[in-house]
């Protein structure tokens, strides 16, 4: 008879480790998902208050994206370095035309004035910018 009881004591005792460990499972899978929940909460909590803000303060611009504020001073720097690209080119065209308006005598003959080149500023706007940009 204390065979038997004995072995009862030890299905139930397994049983119940069994059970433990199930109960283990299920605390760890609730505690990832509490964690989980949380971080919800969380981005949640930062979105309502980002609408909050549009809402009470609609006037208020949004800083620009740092790539906006570049490509904006990009634009910019480009749009000088064209105007310096052709500016220079005026200047070559103007010193070109001051030389040849002397012949091999050294009598003054009728001006040309040379074409813009467009290969040569372009090139020039690129080796500016390149050095801007580097």
């Amino acid at each position: 008879m204390v065979l038997r009881s004995e072995r009862e004591l030890l299905a139930q005792t397994k049983a119940q480790e069994d059970e433990i460990a199930g109960l283990h499972l299920q605390l760890e899978n609730k505690d990832r998902e509490v964690e989980r929940l949380k971080d919800l909460c969380l981005r949640q909590r930062e979105e309502i208050r980002t609408l909050k803000d549009a809402v009470l303060f609609p006037d208020a611009e949004p800083e620009p994206e740092p790539d906006r504020r570049l490509r904006d001073e990009i634009s910019t720097l480009t749009d000088q370095i064209q105007c310096l690209a052709q500016e220079l080119a005026q200047v070559k065209a103007e010193k070109h035309s001051a030389r040849s308006c002397f012949d091999e005598d050294g009598y003054c003959s009728s001006p040309r004035t040379p074409g813009f080149n467009e290969e040569t500023s372009f090139s020039l706007i690129r080796e500016l910018m390149f050095r801007l940009l580097y």
